[in-house]
């Protein structure tokens, strides 16, 4: 990890400093809370920091013109870092080689023996979870299954709903009425759209373009809208605003320090180039996670319904499994335009290749804790504007 030190210090010193001065240096001005360098320290500097100190961390960075997406690897200018590594090797794959190979095994396996003896931290819990390859994320979903399964009231249409997610990894909520739906769908389509699943991300390379271009261009199969254009919609907002939602998110992560995360609207169509989330994946987001997803059209079986492999939540990723689920085994998230469903996307799912009309969804995106989403996908570019829904 010496090398990801070295990437921070290129740009915040002049000259060189013990590790005590480099923190002291961090400090002036510094607000966020920035899981990546709390994750970083500890294993560089063997150093014991507070979860209030790194909450000051990230402003400071920002300050001195670092973003997050650098710190992951994707800056530019340096020439040599430590001994081998040069500008071209600093990748995101190569970065989660180096966090692979610093004992995040060794750790999971510590996670283990805490877990059994019942003294897990769940702070420093949430900061390796962002490096899991899944192990953590379903150990994290099991131990959340034990705790609220067997205390919720089968009265309580709140619980009832989380009860559903629980153990089949997703549930239908309820319906907008149709002129929230066509207001919402024409609001959409004055705006201009990403030729990609994710607006902003280095992972797809994109533009920003009218929609009458992606729906005449064959080659487009997903487009989507950045966070400030979704969150423009009033009815989005209303949704981000409903009590009930918020009810079930802490419920279902059991926690009440939950945040809106991701907010991402996607206008899919027919095209001769499909998308990978057609196949069954999990998303590697959070271990504490919950997805509510809402439907602007209508959509079936036949025609964009996304499909999911109910319970899967629970399990370990296994790429040999994908090949083997078929449609006796998964489910149908089906409804007209205005349905809004829960999910737990660690649950296998997939996007559905069969689309005769444009499919207009939304995904407001919950979790207890670091999302590697949030950092990844440049979410943190509109942090003021998802702490206007996250003011609740």
């Amino acid at each position: 990890m010496l090398w990801l030190k070295a990437i921070i210090a290129s740009r915040i010193l002049t000259t060189d400093l013990d590790r005590g001065s480099l923190i002291s240096r961090l400090l002036d001005g510094l607000e966020n809370f920035c899981p990546i360098l709390r994750f970083v320290f500890p294993i560089i500097g063997s150093l014991q920091i507070s979860e209030a100190l790194f909450k000051k961390i990230v402003e400071g960075l920002e300050k001195l013109g670092i973003s997050l997406s650098e710190v992951l690897g994707t800056r530019t200018g340096v020439k040599k870092i430590g001994k081998s590594l040069t500008t071209g090797e600093i990748s995101r794959m190569g970065i989660s080689r180096e966090f692979e190979q610093s004992g995040v095994d060794k750790i999971l396996k510590l996670f283990k023996e805490d877990a059994q003896r019942g003294k897990i931290s769940a702070n420093i819990f949430s900061v390796f979870q962002l490096f899991s390859e899944g192990k953590l994320y379903t150990f994290h979903r099991r131990r959340l299954y034990d705790s609220i399964v067997n205390t919720l009231d089968s009265n309580s249409k709140i619980d009832s709903k989380v009860y559903s997610i629980a153990t089949k990894s997703y549930v239908k909520l309820f319906d907008l009425n149709s002129a929230e739906v066509k207001s919402t769908i024409e609001y959409f389509y004055k705006q201009k759209i990403y030729n990609s699943h994710i607006p902003i991300n280095e992972s797809f390379p994109n533009k920003l373009i009218t929609i009458e271009d992606f729906l005449n261009t064959d080659d487009y199969n997903y487009g989507s809208f950045d966070i400030e254009t979704s969150l423009n919609s009033e009815v989005i907002r209303k949704i981000c605003f409903t009590e009930s939602i918020w009810e079930i998110a802490k419920k279902y992560l059991n926690s009440n320090n939950v945040k809106i995360y991701s907010v991402n609207t996607m206008l899919t169509k027919q095209s001769k180039k499909k998308n990978y989330v057609v196949s069954m994946h999990k998303d590697y987001d959070s271990a504490g996670s919950l997805v509510f997803f809402v439907y602007w059209t209508d959509v079936s079986k036949t025609n964009g319904a996304t499909k999911i492999l109910t319970g899967d939540h629970l399990f370990l990723p296994d790429k040999r499994v994908t090949g083997y689920i078929g449609e006796p085994l998964v489910d149908y998230l089906e409804g007209k335009g205005g349905s809004v469903f829960a999910l737990d996307a660690w649950a296998s799912h997939a996007g559905n290749p069969n689309i005769t009309s444009p499919r207009l969804v939304s995904w407001i995106r919950f979790s207890s804790m670091p999302a590697k989403g949030y950092y990844l996908d440049n979410n943190y570019l509109f942090k003021n504007k998802l702490e206007e829904v996250n003011r609740v």
